[in-house]
């Protein structure tokens, strides 16, 4: 278990030994608006709707910038912990993604696949993010 740190629960370390790749990640936090989340809390299929619509503009987004700099089209990936309740236990269904920082794509052969880290983003980029989002 190489990168964890000690103190890391079960399902963590198995994430971060087996599962994720070791490449650049990005963690999302993804709130919703007081009036959805009663809504959200009782409804799994409209809170997977919610979760699809922002993983797949985000992957979009990154898939897009991708191609944008003359690379071939790929792939990238997430990993979402779904919470019902803030810390203060208020109903409050919310999102933390693990999303790959980059894009998957064919190597130079064809035989494999290269990840290409995603170049920098400001921060007018992160609320144009949103707004798609939203």
């Amino acid at each position: 278990m190489g990168r964890h740190l000690p103190r890391m629960s079960a399902g963590a370390a198995t994430l971060v030994d087996h599962v994720l790749p070791n490449v650049p990640i990005r963690q999302f936090v993804v709130t919703t608006p007081f009036p959805l989340r009663f809504p959200l809390a009782f409804d799994g299929e409209l809170l997977c709707r919610v979760l699809r619509i922002f993983t797949d503009t985000v992957s979009s987004w990154y898939r897009k910038r991708h191609v944008g700099r003359g690379l071939p089209d790929g792939e990238t990936g997430a990993v979402t912990a779904i919470q019902r309740a803030n810390s203060d236990l208020r109903l409050s269904p919310h999102f933390h993604t693990l999303l790959l920082d980059g894009v998957f794509s064919p190597d130079g052969d064809g035989k494999g696949r290269m990840f290409h880290p995603a170049p920098a983003r400001g921060q007018a980029q992160e609320q144009t993010q949103v707004h798609k989002v939203v």
